[in-house]
């Protein structure tokens, strides 16, 4: 009977594999890719998600702070209290005093982020002095390049009362 030792020069002719073949290189990079593909697609769809919200934040308190001086009467070193309000543009909003002029010396212009705009421009939220009351639009639509939107609804007190 031939032991395992004895059958060494049946295989010495056979050398031991070396190195992987190209079938096996070609998939590992075709996974390794798809990785690295799947993680940066995640990334940039965080990223647009993260600046919606960041703009959404940034307008809401802008928002408030234009019912706020309604409501105090801030008068902004003019000699008569007036109301406050929002104007939107699809790309910017404008922060106005007493009513909207188009480039008017009291505007204070926010301009947005480049992928996101608004779908309702030209319109505005005027707040009503004294008590800071809303009127004009109750929902403000902010829209990312990607398909993403975010709606502001305000209410006839001029308060946000939802993000969705």
């Amino acid at each position: 009977m031939k032991s395992v030792c004895d059958l060494s020069p049946l295989t010495s002719h056979l050398s031991p594999r070396e190195g992987y073949s190209v079938i096996e290189l070609i998939i590992t990079m075709a996974i390794f890719l798809l990785m690295i593909s799947i993680g940066t697609l995640s990334l940039l769809n965080i990223k647009h998600k993260s600046s919606l919200s960041s703009a959404v934040n940034s307008f809401s308190a802008d928002f408030k702070e234009q019912q706020i001086k309604a409501m105090a009467g801030d008068s902004e070193g003019q000699s008569t209290i007036s109301d406050q309000g929002v104007h939107f543009e699809s790309t910017s909003y404008t922060l106005f005093r007493s009513s909207y002029i188009l480039n008017g010396s009291g505007n204070f212009v926010v301009n947005l982020p480049d992928q996101l705009q608004f779908t309702n421009s030209n319109t505005q939220v005027i707040f009503a002095k004294g008590s800071g009351d809303a009127s004009g639009v109750s929902s403000i639509v902010m829209k990312d390049t990607d398909g993403s939107q975010k709606t502001i609804t305000v209410n006839s007190y001029g308060v946000i009362t939802g993000v969705n």
